[in-house]
This record gives structure tokens, sequence and C-alpha cells, in this order.
């Protein structure tokens, strides 16, 4: 013969379920559905925690105001051998701008160390 439990009686309507999460038996009008999804015993139902269910304002992401970059100003420095003539490039446009290259004279350099 089959040992029945305590949860083993008839209720008309009603059935025998396993909770979700504890797994024991109960009629399944004792079991409430969980914001997760799972049906669960009144031991184990808790409420959804309340800050998963906060909307923040979206933020604004430009500032009050801006200006413009100034377009860069390029400098070129004269090669220690004097001979040899200083490589200039001239960058690409920026924002619609040609970038200024100054030349330099060598004179205006300040005294460095002398390389061999």
């Amino acid at each position: 013969m089959e040992i029945k439990g305590p949860k083993d009686y008839l209720k008309l309507g009603d059935w025998n379920v396993l909770c979700d999460v504890c797994g024991f038996k109960f009629k399944a009008s004792e079991l409430r559905k969980r914001w997760d999804g799972y049906m669960c015993c009144s031991k184990d139902w808790e409420e959804r925690q309340p800050q998963d269910l906060i909307r923040l304002p979206r933020e604004r992401q430009a500032p009050s105001w801006a200006r413009p970059s100034p377009p860069p100003t390029y400098e070129t420095i004269a090669p220690v051998d004097p001979n040899v003539p200083p490589v200039t490039t001239t960058p690409p446009p920026i924002d619609g701008y040609f970038a200024v290259v100054k030349p330099v004279d060598p004179n205006d350099l300040p005294p460095g160390p002398s390389y061999p």
C-alpha cells in the first residue's frame, strides 16, 4: 500500500503541484505566481525589488554651448646640418581650414648640445 502525505487528499477542482523553489508538494490553490514566473508557496514567495522598476529621465548629452576648435599651427624645425633643406609638410585641411605652417629660421633656435 502507498503511503499518503499531508497534501494527498481530495479537494474538488484542485490538484497536487510542486513548488518551483523548494520542491515540496502543495495544492495548486496554495501557490502564487512570483515576479520571475515561478509558481511558489507562501514561504518562498517574495515581492519584486522596487528598484528594478525605476526609470530615470534621460540625461542630456550635449553641452549647453560650445565653440569650434582653432586650426592647429605647425612649425618645422631646421635640421642640424644646414646643407640639408628643412622638411615641411602641408597637413590636410581641417574643418574647411588649412593648417598654418611657419618656417623656422635656424638662427632663431636656442643653442643646444652639439652632436657629432
